[in-house]
């Protein structure tokens, strides 16, 4: 069992792929396709994230 989603924390694409049960290459896939969870960039080398908050959301909403 996972650890409960910290709506405020921001996880990296391995630990939201994790978390969404999905594959990092399946959230990339998604990122470019505009669908999934909503995905924030931070950092100098440009890293994406995901924050709870957006992850939480989308669960709310279903899978699509």
């Amino acid at each position: 069992m996972t650890a409960p989603i910290d709506p405020r924390r921001l996880y990296t694409t391995s630990e939201a792929a994790e978390l969404l049960n999905s594959a990092e290459r399946t959230l990339r896939r998604w990122r470019t396709q505009d669908t999934g969870p909503r995905w924030s960039r931070y950092g100098t080398a440009l890293r994406y994230g995901y924050f709870g908050i957006d992850i939480l959301a989308y669960l709310k909403e279903g899978r699509r």
